[in-house]
């Protein structure tokens, strides 16, 4: 009597708990904007906010995507595409629907610096 088992059809149980495949499939449709080659500044407080420009690149650089463009003819910029048309609508604000000055993310952050602060000053008085 042979006592090897055939691992054929055998699985682990991690096996069987995770999908060979976890993720979904990232889209390749490009947004109609960086189809057409054009992008409007969206962010309310950008100096640049409302203008259009012509995209050079999108990609991901610095932990985030950025839009290069030319802002004169001799002067190219980059922005996070979060504050453009590039990107899809904020859904909190979206949902505010101006209702609301701030988004509760931005918020926390805001609070977070300002302790760090508080503890900056804290320290330098204990010196």
């Amino acid at each position: 009597m042979s006592w090897e088992v055939s691992s054929q059809n055998v699985q682990s149980s991690t096996e069987k708990a995770i999908p060979p495949f976890p993720w979904t499939k990232p889209s390749t449709t490009p947004s109609p904007s960086l189809a057409e080659g054009v992008f409007t500044v969206t962010h309310p407080f950008h100096p640049l906010y409302g203008q259009q420009f012509e995209i050079l690149t999108c990609r991901h650089n610095w932990g985030e995507y950025r839009v290069t463009f030319y802002q004169t003819s001799e002067h190219v910029r980059a922005l996070p595409a979060a504050w453009t048309s590039l990107a899809p609508p904020d859904p909190s604000v979206m949902l505010a629907a101006g209702r609301a000055a701030f988004r509760m993310a931005d918020l926390l952050q805001l609070s977070r610096l300002i302790e760090r602060i508080e503890e900056g000053h804290k320290e330098e008085a204990e010196c």
